[in-house]
């Protein structure tokens, strides 16, 4: 899709790409309204009075802090992002704008049904059109930061499986079922993996573009991607390693502040507590990606796990409500960074240096 540059500056999508395609309109509405009529039935599940006294324990005090927990995990993301995007230099400076640039993009992550992956183009059109930076950087880069960031959670999701397996708390079913989600989904990455490292992508553009010349472009481009990607994994072990750890660390602070959530609302629960409910809430909003931002999915693993470990449904979905208000913060504050980004005139290349 091109896109088209207003009187001012605004980005914006062209006239024949604005409305979607009425199929998918109106599936992305019918999940967004199951996945409240989900949310809201959960509401009715519990004592409300009693739960939004819980939330309230937590205070405007609490809550900041919360968030700034979670602008951290940000923080982890967007230098692991830094970390594969060749073409930048190591600077603060660098990483506050792809701090901001992520954050335009993962709110579009969360509210549409692409499993995950619906603000990639977005971030990849901002630092083209910001920044200069062309496709196949940008493009290699989220691949690579994408990968390293579900590799990451494969591994958080096996702590989180191990620690449960041992739980008595726990019912057999959610351990059999996080069990089964846990090995499709390390199926599933080990095959995403493979396809870059052996250049699968290259071998199918090539026979396409054998049988449609007119896909020789695109083949070009394909094969530039993948040789970005082996050479990142050939060449940077060491990079490699910092971000997954990067990734790990994002997926640590998520289980944080389930702790801290629970500790603010004065429920007693370990840090292990944490981690579990977090490893099912992320497995939970991986198998239902489908779904906007896993509305009412989500939400229900989070209130029955945590409900489980600390015996008191009330007190998981509380915490469910406060990872809906932190998430909504987020999301305002990303549709705000979007539109920032994306009004306005690109920085030239001299305004770039000037500003390293």
């Amino acid at each position: 899709m091109k896109w088209e540059s207003t009187e001012g500056g605004r980005l914006r999508a062209p006239r024949g790409d604005r409305a979607p395609h009425a199929g998918v309109r109106v599936t992305r509405i019918a999940l967004l309204l199951g996945g409240a009529a989900l949310f809201a039935w959960l509401l009715t599940q519990a004592e409300l009075a009693a739960v939004l006294t819980q939330v309230a324990a937590v205070g405007v005090a609490g809550f900041a802090l919360l968030l700034a927990v979670y602008a951290v995990e940000f923080l982890c993301d967007a230098f692991a992002w830094q970390l594969t995007l060749d073409g930048t230099p190591r600077t603060a400076r660098w990483t506050a704008r792809l701090y901001a640039v992520r954050l335009a993009g993962e709110c579009w992550n969360v509210l549409t049904p692409l499993g995950g992956i619906g603000g990639e183009p977005v971030k990849a059109l901002i630092l083209k059109r910001r920044y200069g930076l062309p496709f196949t950087a940008s493009g290699a880069s989220l691949v690579l930061a994408k990968t390293a960031n579900v590799l990451s959670l494969v591994a958080f999701l096996a702590v989180g499986f191990i620690v449960m397996s041992d739980d008595p708390r726990i019912p057999a079913e959610a351990r059999t079922l996080s069990g089964v989600g846990l090995g499709l989904l390390s199926v599933g990455i080990g095959a995403f993996w493979l396809v870059q490292r052996l250049r699968l992508g290259s071998l199918l553009a090539s026979r396409a573009a054998r049988r449609h010349p007119r896909l020789t472009r695109a083949l070009t481009a394909m094969q530039d991607l993948d040789r970005r990607l082996v050479t990142f994994y050939s060449t940077s072990p060491g990079r490699l390693a910092l971000v997954l750890a990067l990734g790990m660390a994002n997926w640590m602070l998520g289980a944080l502040g389930v702790w801290l959530t629970l500790t603010l609302m004065g429920v007693p629960a370990t840090f292990q507590d944490a981690w579990i409910i977090e490893a099912v809430a992320q497995m939970v909003r991986a198998a239902t990606f489908f779904i906007p931002a896993s509305l009412g999915a989500q939400d229900g693993a989070v209130m029955l796990i945590a409900g489980a470990i600390t015996g008191d449904a009330g007190s998981g979905l509380a915490v469910a409500l406060l990872r809906r208000a932190r998430e909504l913060v987020w999301i305002l504050a990303g549709l705000a960074a979007s539109a920032r980004l994306t009004a306005g005139a690109p920085l030239t290349r001299g305004t770039l240096r000037a500003g390293d």
